[in-house]
């Protein structure tokens, strides 16, 4: 069979993998709670997907997102912003918007929440209660 002139197996899919990882969120200041995820990696585009269930408290100062499988846009040209949906957080009452902030290079996520238009902060341990944390984003890897 071909396809544009090649051969079916030169346009075979040959770089899929999909697995779970395990995400923590870490608090800068102290404790650590684990949550599931998966993936599915196709080329260089990969879809992550991750839950922490009732968090509670125990973690403390800025938090950030722990053990992606993959560095995530490696290349050096931007940083991500990913949308994150959270259930129950306790905070900041003027607070508009929820999203995690990946740099470049990086294999980590820290969640921020906006302010305003010129204003975020990163999501404190203490802002976590009974709640639950969760994103599905494509994003770029090696």
């Amino acid at each position: 069979m071909t396809f544009n002139g090649d051969t079916a197996a030169a346009n075979a899919l040959d770089d899929y993998e999909e697995g779970t990882w395990n995400p923590s969120l870490v608090g800068a200041g102290g404790g650590t709670h684990a949550g599931v995820g998966s993936y599915v990696k196709i080329g260089r585009t990969v879809t992550l997907s991750c839950t922490f269930n009732n968090i509670g408290t125990g973690l403390s100062g800025n938090t950030t997102i722990t053990g992606l499988p993959f560095t995530i846009n490696p290349d050096g040209s931007t940083d991500m912003y990913i949308p994150i949906h959270y259930f129950n957080l306790n905070w900041n009452s003027s607070a508009v918007a929820a999203y995690g902030y990946v740099q470049d290079g990086s294999s980590e996520i820290i969640p921020y929440y906006s302010l305003d238009n010129a204003s975020s902060a990163i999501v404190q341990g203490s802002d976590f209660g009974s709640t639950f944390l969760r994103f599905v984003q494509t994003l770029e890897t090696a």
